[in-house]
């Protein structure tokens, strides 16, 4: 994978981690903003709200992995949200796929 260079430190993996589960749910947002059914919206939404969980999973790892460990919002703002889960590219995901 070309964004794994295989040396990052556990402060990365879980940034990294967290930052694919930041654009999986931008992903499900836009896919429920876009839909016009009903029970797709609803189903997105809960997506969403899956990769909230999942998220708030990844903060407590990082937690309880590293000696001092910053405040979730500052946590948050350094994930890079470019990659979703998979690996994909959400930008060109989302334009290969309208």
């Amino acid at each position: 994978m070309e964004h794994i260079r295989g040396d990052e430190e556990p402060r990365e993996i879980l940034r990294l981690a967290y930052g694919m589960e930041m654009a999986l749910g931008q992903f499900y947002g836009a896919m429920r903003d876009g839909t016009n059914h009903d029970e797709g919206a609803r189903l997105f939404s809960r997506l969403a709200q899956m990769e909230e969980r999942h998220k708030g999973r990844i903060f407590q790892l990082y937690k309880d992995t590293i000696s001092a460990p910053m405040q979730q919002a500052a946590f948050e703002a350094e994930a890079t949200t470019d990659l979703m889960e998979g690996g994909f590219e959400i930008d060109r995901f989302m334009t290969d796929n309208k």
